[in-house]
C-alpha cells in the first residue's frame, strides 16, 4: 500500500470520525431516506428529542411519523426534489412523539448521493415547536379579546368582507349591549365589571349556532353575524340571547342585554353593504336599550338595595320613615313637589355606596376601629359615582356624595359647611339623624323625644343646619304631622 493511499485512508477516517461528532452531538434531527422515503438513517438525538430508540425508526417510512395533515406537503416536496436535484425552501410539517405529541419539525432535505441504482436523501430537521406556539399564540390574540375570548373587531373586519356572497344570504346581524355595565363598575369596581362582560359573553356563544360569529365589538357592545338567517330566525335567535341571561348575576347584579337586529336578503355591490347593516341594527338596539333602560337600571337598583339591606341596618322600614321625616320637613320649609321627589330619591340612595362596604363592618354592633371607620367613611363618594353612572339618578349624586357634611364644616368627605352643603343634602342628615335616635340601633338604645329634642337643639348650629332644626322641632313640639 502506498503511502499517498494510506494518507487518504486517514484523512477518510478522520472525516467521518468528525462526521459521525457532529452527528452525536448536533441539536438538530439527521436522518437519510431513500428514494421511496423510507428511513435509512436517524441521529441518536431521535430519542431525546422524539421518544423513539433510531433502530426502531430506520426502515420505516417518513409518513409513519409525519401528522396527516402535513402528510400532502411533505410528500409534494419529496417529489419535487426527486424531479429537479434541489430545493429552496423549507419543509414545515408535524411529527408524531412516541408519547403521542405532536411537535413541528422544520427541515432542509438534499439529494446526497444519485446514481442508477439508488438515490440517498439528507435531511436535517430541527424543531420548531416553541416557535409555532408562539406564533399561534400571537395569530389568536390578533383575531380575539383578550378578557372575553370572542373574536374582535379586526377578526370581523376580515369575515366581513368574505361574507358579502350569495353563499351565505340572507345574512342577518345582532347588535347586543350590555345594561348596567358602568353601574357595576362605579359600584364594586372592575374586576367585577369584567366578571360580567364574561359571563355574558359566554351567554351569548352558548345561544348562537355553529356557522354564527360572534365577536365584542366595543367596551359593553357585542356583534353577532348570522349566515343565512332570515328576519325570523334572527328574532328567534335574539329572544334566545335575552332568555340566556335570566338568572344570572354579577354581586347580585341582574345581567341583562339589550338587542338590536337587521337582515340583508341579496348581496350588494356596495362596498358599505354591511355597514349599512349594522347601523340598521345599532339604532334598533338602541331604541330597545331606550324603551326598557329604565325597566333595566331599576331591576340593578332594586337588587342593590336589597343586598344593601340584608348586609347591613338599611332597611326598607328605616328608609320609609326617613322619607316621612323629610317629606314633612320639605314641605314645611316650602319645598315645590319637584324637589319633594328629588328629596324623596335621594333618602332612597343615600346609603347606597355602603353596598361595597364589608358586612361585618356595618352589622358590627361595638365601637369600630379607626381602619373601619375610614372605610364606613368611603361610602359617600361611592355612592357619588353609582348614581353618576345612571342618568336618572344623576341628579342626587351630590346630596349622596354631601349627606355627611356637618354644618361647621367637621364632616366628610369634601369638609364642605353651612349653605356650601346642598339644602336636600341637609334635611338628608336631619331625618337620617331622627330616625336612628328614635328606633336606635344594636349599638345604640333609643331616645326619648324629650332627650332627641335637646340633642337637636344641641348640635344645632354644630352638626345640623339651625334654620332646619329649628323647622323641624317645630313639627315635633307642635306634632303638626305624626312622624
Amino acid at each position: 500500500m502506498t503511502i499517498e493511499h494510506k494518507q487518504a485512508e486517514e484523512e477518510l477516517r478522520l472525516s467521518e470520525e468528525k462526521f459521525r461528532r457532529f452527528i452525536e452531538n448536533a441539536s438538530d434531527i439527521v436522518f437519510t431516506l431513500d428514494k421511496e422515503g423510507y428511513l435509512t438513517f436517524v441521529s441518536p438525538n431521535w430519542k431525546q428529542l422524539l421518544g423513539h430508540d433510531p433502530e426502531n425508526v430506520v426502515g420505516n417510512h417518513y409518513k409513519e411519523f409525519v401528522h396527516s395533515e402535513d402528510i400532502e406537503k411533505v410528500i409534494a416536496k419529496h417529489k419535487e426534489l426527486l424531479e429537479t436535484g434541489t430545493l429552496d425552501s423549507e419543509i414545515e410539517y408535524r411529527v408524531r412523539h412516541k408519547s403521542g405529541e405532536w411537535k413541528w419539525h422544520a427541515s432542509r432535505i438534499n439529494i446526497m448521493e444519485s446514481d442508477e441504482n439508488r438515490v440517498v436523501i439528507l435531511g436535517v430537521a430541527r424543531d420548531i415547536t416553541l416557535r409555532k406556539e408562539a406564533e399561534s399564540k400571537i395569530r389568536y390574540l390578533s383575531f380575539h379579546d383578550s378578557l372575553t375570548g370572542l373574536y374582535n373587531r379586526a377578526y370581523l373586519d376580515e369575515q366581513i368582507k368574505q361574507l358579502n356572497n350569495k353563499h351565505f344570504y340572507p345574512l342577518s346581524v345582532i347588535m347586543a349591549d350590555l345594561n348596567g355595565l358602568k353601574l357595576v363598575n362605579d359600584t364594586y369596581g372592575h374586576l367585577a365589571g369584567d366578571e360580567m362582560l364574561k359571563k355574558a359573553a359566554s351567554s351569548i356563544k352558548n345561544s348562537i349556532r355553529k356557522n354564527d360569529i360572534v365577536a365584542r365589538w366595543g367596551g359593553d357592545e357585542f356583534l353577532i353575524l348570522l349566515p343565512q338567517t332570515n328576519k325570523q330566525d334572527a328574532k328567534k335567535l335574539s329572544e334566545r340571547l335575552l332568555d340566556s341571561c335570566k338568572n344570572q348575576y354579577v354581586q347580585d347584579v341582574p345581567i341583562s342585554l339589550a338587542v338590536g337586529r337587521a337582515t340583508i336578503t341579496k348581496p350588494e355591490n356596495d362596498d358599505e353593504y354591511l355597514t349599512k347593516t349594522l347601523i340598521e341594527a345599532e339604532d334598533d338596539m338602541y331604541k330597545q336599550k331606550l324603551a326598557n333602560s329604565r325597566s333595566a337600571r331599576s331591576s340593578i337598583l332594586t337588587a342593590l338595595l336589597k343586598t344593601l339591606e340584608a348586609k347591613s341596618f338599611e332597611t326598607e322600614s328605616h328608609t320609609v320613615r326617613m322619607r316621612n321625616i323629610a317629606k314633612q320637613i320639605g314641605k314645611k320649609i316650602g319645598l315645590s313637589d319637584s324637589e319633594l321627589n328629588k328629596l324623596n330619591l335621594l333618602i332612597t340612595l343615600h346609603d347606597i355606596g355602603k353596598i361595597n362596604i364589608p358586612e361585618d363592618i356595618l352589622s358590627k354592633q361595638g365601637k369600630l376601629t379607626e381602619k373601619e371607620w375610614e372605610t364606613i367613611k368611603t361610602h359617600p363618594l361611592t355612592g357619588y359615582r353609582i348614581a353618576l353612572a345612571t342618568e336618572e339618578f344623576a341628579h342626587v349624586a351630590e346630596g349622596i356624595l354631601s349627606h355627611h357634611e356637618r354644618w361647621d364644616g367637621k364632616g366628610y368627605p369634601q369638609g364642605l359647611k353651612e349653605k356650601e352643603i346642598p339644602l336636600l343634602a341637609r334635611i338628608t342628615t336631619i331625618a337620617d339623624a331622627y330616625e336612628v335616635m328614635t328606633n336606635g340601633r344594636p349599638y345604640q338604645k333609643p331616645m326619648t323625644q324629650g332627650e332627641i329634642i335637646e340633642e337637636f337643639k344641641r348640635c344645632s348650629g354644630s352638626q345640623f343646619d339651625p334654620e332646619l332644626v329649628q323647622a323641624f322641632l317645630e313639627i315635633l313640639t307642635n306634632t303638626e304631622i305624626q312622624l
